[in-house]
């Protein structure tokens, strides 16, 4: 690595004199400075950062996941007012107004982020392959903030049919977009994993609003809680096989693997075929698809007509996402293994 030679920068000892410090530290820090300045590396490399802040990896960063990174923010900035506010002791009726204007406008502002990386952006790998963005992972994301930008501008009427300041409310279901965004995005089966998690955590959240007052509402949440809770299970449980075949999560890297090592994984063809299995199960659960779509009549009868919409659009189009990416990719190779289990699941649905 070369360093910028002295007569580039003024070295910073040049006002060092032996009256303010003695000659064997002067000599050491001459023989220092002379042979390595570290802060005047760091200044040129920022400086050159800043020249060529577009091909750096952490501009195509920003770049690929600047929707994400703007309501990430915009949670942040809510969370912090509605914590002033309460301690000023405002009005919770009047916070849940404009904790519900906030989000409408955020979730606006983010629909028009979108649709600018729709027409414009490139398609881009991000975190090492953890993260993708191209035109239909930006579609679906449209459409899942379409649909929750519509949830929220029809949530007045309910709040003001309820008994209950639900100030948390929009601040609940714009965490739980959140996660629905980075789950569309994933090529990793492990974020995909904590995606689906937190936004379960979240719909919990939803469905338990009216639990003190509704009887009904606090069945269907104990009900999704433990049904979601076992699914989940099943998903990380197909997640490890599939880990402990390819030693790898990553989507691509799985699809590589079946494709050029299809004679040495045959042998472990067994764990694939549960590890499958069982992810496409917990998937199918959260999609209300043969065999996990019992539970959703009753879930759906208890919960608030806003939790019901939450479930029947961005949540089904998030998660249906993730499971086209899945079965086009990583196993894709192995289709006769999941088309008779996708089979199975239409024609139970349907019936």
């Amino acid at each position: 690595m070369i360093w910028p030679s002295r007569q580039q920068e003024q070295p910073y000892y040049a006002g060092v004199t032996s009256n303010s410090i003695s000659p064997a530290v002067l000599a050491y820090l001459l023989d220092y400075y002379t042979s390595f300045h570290p802060y005047l590396y760091i200044r040129r490399y920022f400086k050159s950062l800043y020249k060529n802040s577009y091909t750096t990896y952490y501009a195509e960063l920003v770049y690929g996941l600047l929707p994400e990174f703007f309501f990430l923010i915009a949670i942040t900035l809510l969370l912090t007012y509605l914590g002033i506010a309460l301690h000023k002791n405002t009005d919770k009726r009047i916070l849940t107004g404009r904790t519900l204007n906030y989000m409408i406008c955020a979730v606006a502002f983010l629909f028009i982020l979108y649709l600018y990386s729709l027409l414009f952006a490139q398609s881009q790998v991000l975190f090492h392959g953890h993260l993708i963005t191209n035109k239909a992972t930006n579609s679906m994301k449209l459409l899942v903030v379409l649909s929750t930008l519509f949830i929220l501008m029809n949530l007045k009427t309910y709040f003001n049919t309820s008994p209950r300041a639900m100030m948390e409310f929009p601040l609940v279901v714009g965490l739980s977009l959140l996660f629905l965004l980075f789950l569309i995005s994933a090529s990793n089966l492990f974020i995909a994993f904590l995606c689906i998690v937190g936004f379960s955590l979240n719909v919990y959240i939803l469905i338990f609003f009216e639990a003190s007052i509704n009887t009904a509402a606090r069945e269907s949440g104990v009900k999704y809680f433990y049904l979601s809770t076992f699914s989940s299970g099943l998903l990380i449980y197909g997640i490890f096989l599939l880990f402990f075949v390819f030693g790898t999560t990553h989507l691509h890297t799985i699809q590589q693997l079946l494709a050029t090592q299809a004679e040495t994984i045959s042998v472990e063809s067994n764990l694939i075929n549960i590890g499958v299995a069982f992810i496409l199960i917990g998937l199918f659960f959260k999609l209300s698809a043969f065999p996990g779509h019992l539970w959703a009549a009753e879930v759906y009868e208890g919960s608030p007509d806003p939790v019901v919409a939450f479930f029947m659009l961005p949540v089904k189009v998030g998660v249906l996402s993730f499971t086209i990416l899945l079965l086009s990719t990583a196993l894709s190779d192995i289709s006769a293994i999941y088309q008779p289990l996708l089979l199975v699941a239409a024609s139970g649905s349907l019936i």
